[in-house]
């Protein structure tokens, strides 16, 4: 036997429902959202400064335009909020009386409204949902030439602040002078392939230098194949002056290759002749930072100055071992007080 549908049950079921259609309807009349988003936006602009002003008291010494592409955002975003915060004024003042009007209208039909009524008052909060989402495509339009800008602008200073992070937290020592461009979590593959148990760390290039520092928690005790206990490794497991790369190859790998892989080809006498890393940034933008390291086209983009004396204490370095004649032929970077000849052994100081 099926029951039969009761008309003021059905009524006040489309009636509660409406109801919380319109209680919804609120924060998206008020334009809530589009608010949030424009203010996350300027407070990211009108912060820009002071982050880069304290990178440049960490030491970050490169990307000379982040200064002026700040300046220049800000000045382009000021354009916009005037005009942006009226037309926000404007349009969620409209759209909340318009919402205002079907509440009152739902209101004044007594404890349940006949049901066409709330039919009615429905499709126009359909039709009205519709509305404030152009309204809101219409006012993020009026930004969101910039907005990509300001993201992919805070991506790049958040990859700095990382980087100056990680390299005053590093366990091993930089060269005098020596300055950081850019570090990124990576894994040395030691046999060409990743595989399980490889070294995962940072990867960090300087002006001078690519470091790789292992920089995890191991495990060193199981029980039935279930880690127990674990430990942190931090140590430096590889070096090797950037001019000693001879050859780089970035490369995505991968069933959905999206993951970025550097090949290096390392000159005769460094510690191997081929490394392969996993790195957790674009490989290609890596290729053209060690690039321009190694060719050093990085001093062109460098707002601190070297040390024109460390510079030329590394020119006139010797070429030969003062004790046993032998060649040297290791790079001397600006900063070492002191190189190691091959053949004998001995320390020579510069």
């Amino acid at each position: 036997m099926t029951n039969a549908t009761n008309p003021a049950e059905e009524a006040r079921k489309n009636l509660d429902q409406l109801r919380f259609t319109i209680s919804n309807l609120q924060d998206d009349a008020s334009l809530k959202s589009t608010i949030d988003e424009f203010t996350d936006l300027t407070s990211k602009v009108e912060n820009f400064d002071n982050r880069i002003s304290a990178l440049r008291q960490r030491k970050y010494a490169f990307d000379g335009l982040l200064e002026k592409n700040a300046e220049d955002i800000l000045n382009r975003w000021k354009l916009n909020t005037s005009r942006v915060d009226s037309q926000i004024r404007m349009q969620s003042a409209s759209l909340m009386a318009s919402l205002r009007s079907i509440e009152t209208r739902l209101d004044s039909g007594g404890a349940i409204p006949p049901f066409a009524q709330v039919q009615i008052l429905t499709r126009e909060a359909e039709t009205f949902e519709d509305h404030i989402r152009s309204v809101r495509n219409s006012i993020e339009e009026m930004y969101g030439n910039l907005e990509q800008e300001i993201n992919d602008f805070d991506s790049q200073l958040s990859e700095l602040e990382f980087t100056m992070e990680k390299s005053e937290a590093a366990s091993f020592g930089f060269l005098p002078g020596e300055s950081t461009v850019r570090a990124v979590k990576a894994i040395w593959c030691r046999n060409g392939k990743e595989q399980k148990g490889d070294p995962e760390g940072l990867l960090f290039l300087t002006d001078q230098r690519l470091i790789f520092e292992q920089n995890e928690e191991v495990a060193t005790k199981k029980v039935l194949f279930v880690t127990t206990e674990r430990q942190k490794v931090q140590q430096l497991l590889f070096e090797v002056p950037a001019v000693s790369v001879t050859s780089i190859k970035a490369s995505k790998q991968g069933v959905f290759k999206n993951i970025d892989m550097l090949d290096l080809v390392l000159e005769s006498g460094a510690f191997a002749h081929e490394v392969t890393l996993h790195i957790y940034q674009e490989g290609e933008t890596w290729q053209k930072l060690i690039t321009q390291v190694k060719n050093h086209d990085i001093d062109s983009i460098r707002v601190i100055a070297v040390d024109k004396a460390a510079v030329e204490k590394a020119k006139a370095a010797p070429t030969q071992c003062p004790y046993c004649g032998g060649a040297i032929t290791k790079p001397v970077l600006r900063g070492m007080d002191t190189i190691t000849c091959d053949y004998c052994g001995k320390v020579i100081r510069l």
